[in-house]
């Protein structure tokens, strides 16, 4: 795992200095070697931060080049080694053992088309000299990020924003558009980023960039690949399933550092560990993280499973001082406003591990894969009821903005009567679309609504519920969810892996009939089937909880300092970005329990943001 950056400079103006500035920066994503390659014409600069986990000796450096191609790679292959004999089979010759020589000599025998051979997470960026073009690539499901600058001559790449910021000659203007949905979802989805030039390649995308800086972007994987072969009986689809299952955990135990598992002891990281010991890994070290506060600690039920399996567990319990020291460094580890408060958490839980692992197999995912948020139970119902109201969907829009509660919400719900998207738009968000308009004082055009029905137009076919999971894997779990952990992972200089985001196995888990699939829905069906194999029941059966850490509580408490630092009028009206008196009413909303903490977080977020990088 890695940390890569390049630059294209037409003017060639970007200095040696400004590319070990711009690698120096994100030197936390890789801190075993680092390497950097200039190309002749002085116009293409690689950088590259290595963290070392398949082939520690210096075969694996990198920038690397063969022949006319030369490499920087963020990921793991994790079926490299079947590659590699099929190209020594045609007679290529390796020096060492990495999957970087692998992917590169695969690219000089079958260029784009060995993309489709690759089973992994991968970011990577290949300059072919010949033709002065550069090619950059990211995971069909977007594990590994990677962001891109396009303006005045100047295209850079690097795998996260604080890379690209580094260069002297990059602009630093506030995305409108990106700035409404961060306050609508938490979060920024692709391809927006929080700065104006600064895109995200979407999972499953490639650009290809030629000399003169015409940007091209193309998908080479559709999330509605499906398998061939799919069993029809509900039998024949859990063995077909627990078999991919237990190759994806095993592809990702390869490697030549200690790898670990996050468990919490829910049902995804629960059947990754059973897996795991099924697949024949006796000596697995499982990391766990429990709170003082005990109505946020899973720590016990990742301790009985933990114990029924036989692994070496790790835990760690901490206090509510600990969790609430992450947040200031909140805004330099994500780079954009990044509001999911299970971030902290997460941190804690991989700095932990890291003490002990380089590599660890996390459970995300499952929710999106196999329909595990009752959200969606949620959303369908009120679906089909606002759906079938005899009411017309305008007058939800004439309700006063000053009704509130239960009413808002409906009115919500029939102004997107007959509207998945916006139905399930309606549910996700924090601020509506009015109080988007009131809130930020420039102009901004861009709503969840839209994202959603963008996300949504090729499943109108299906299923609600699978209609639903689309519009996730392709916004929260690649822009939030992984996202949070990349970063904080990273951040540490542990490597994460996602055994149930791998695209095998979700090709064939979108071939399962539906009515197998979500026999029971929001309830993971198959998954919980195939753990009762392997753990008791009572492991098993317990109700879901989110990971995270009771924010509001410490809001109104303790943290009340960043409400009246970061929210003060002062400091709003001199941003200039957003209105002081709609933000203090927020506060004093939010202060009086009329309103939940999501919304004044994410005021709180932006405004440490801005302050820390613009």
């Amino acid at each position: 795992m890695c940390g890569i950056v390049g630059v294209f400079d037409t003017k060639k103006r970007t200095t040696l200095e400004h590319l070990r500035s711009m690698t120096d920066s994100i030197s936390h994503r890789g801190p075993d070697d680092s390497g950097e390659y200039v190309d002749g014409s002085g116009r293409l600069l690689f950088g590259h931060q290595r963290l070392s986990i398949i082939d520690l000796s210096s075969s694996g450096h990198q920038p690397m080049s063969v022949g006319r191609f030369t490499i920087t790679y963020n990921g793991e292959i994790y079926n490299f080694k079947e590659i590699k004999e099929e190209l020594k089979q045609s007679g290529i010759n390796f020096k060492g053992g990495s999957d970087t020589e692998v992917l590169l000599q695969a690219w000089q025998k079958w260029g784009e088309a060995s993309v489709k051979k690759l089973r992994g997470m991968f970011a990577f960026a290949i300059w072919d000299a010949k033709e002065e073009k550069l090619f950059l690539y990211r995971d069909r499901m977007g594990v590994k990020p990677l962001y891109y600058y396009l303006c005045d001559g100047l295209f850079i790449f690097a795998s996260e924003i604080k890379a690209i910021l580094h260069h002297p000659r990059v602009k630093r203007e506030l995305d409108q558009d990106a700035l409404a949905l961060f306050l609508e979802l938490g979060y920024i989805p692709a391809p927006h980023s929080i700065f104006r030039h600064i895109r995200k390649l979407r999972p499953a995308h490639f650009l290809t960039v030629d000399s003169l800086l015409r940007v091209e972007e193309r998908a080479y994987w559709d999330i509605n690949s499906v398998a061939s072969g799919v069993g029809e009986s509900e039998e024949a689809v859990l063995q077909n399933l627990q078999k991919l299952l237990v190759e994806s955990c095993n592809l990702r135990m390869i490697a030549d550092v200690p790898v670990g598992v996050f468990l919490s002891g829910g049902i995804d990281s629960s059947l990754v560990t059973a897996l795991l010991k099924q697949g024949g890994h006796d000596n697995v070290s499982t990391f766990t993280i429990g709170f003082t506060d005990h109505t946020y600690d899973e720590s016990s039920y990742a301790r009985k499973i933990a114990t029924y399996l036989g692994t070496r567990h790790h835990e760690l319990i901490c206090t509510p001082e600990e969790a609430k020291d992450i947040i200031p460094q909140l805004s330099h580890i994500y780079d954009e406003p990044f509001a999911d408060d299970s971030a902290i958490p997460t941190y804690l839980l991989a700095k932990f591990a890291r003490k002990e692992v380089t590599a660890a197999l996390s459970a995300d995912g499952g929710d999106e894969v196999f329909g595990g948020y009752e959200r969606y139970n949620t959303t369908n119902r009120l679906y089909q009821k606002f759906g079938r109201s005899p009411l017309p969907s305008a007058l939800g829009k004439l309700l006063p903005a000053s009704v509130g509660g239960k009413w808002r919400l409906a009115a919500d719900l029939l102004s997107a009567k007959n509207n998945l998207p916006g139905t399930y738009a309606v549910l996700r968000r924090y601020f509506r679309d009015t109080d988007i308009d009131r809130l930020i004082l420039g102009a901004s055009s861009r709503r969840a609504t839209d994202l959603y029905r963008e996300l949504d137009i090729r499943g109108k076919e299906r299923e609600i519920i699978e209609r639903l999971e689309r519009i996730d894997s392709l916004s929260y779990l690649p822009d939030d969810v992984l996202v949070k952990v990349d970063r904080a992972t990273m951040a540490v200089g542990l490597e994460g892996r996602e055994p149930l985001l791998d695209h095998k196995l979700i090709e064939y888990v979108n071939g399962i009939p539906y009515h197998i699939k979500h026999k029971i829905p929001g309830q993971k069906y198959l998954l919980r089937q195939l753990l009762y194999k392997m753990l008791p029941p009572e492991l098993v059966d317990r109700p879901k909880k989110g990971f995270g850490v009771p924010l509001g509580d410490w809001l109104r408490s303790d943290l009340k300092n960043y409400l009246d630092k970061y929210l003060d009028p002062a400091l709003v009206r001199q941003g200039g970005v957003l209105s002081a008196d709609f933000v203090a009413k927020e506060k004093e909303k939010f202060l009086s329990g009329k309103s939940s903490f999501n919304r004044v977080w994410n005021l709180v977020v932006f405004q440490m943001w801005y302050e820390a990088w613009m």
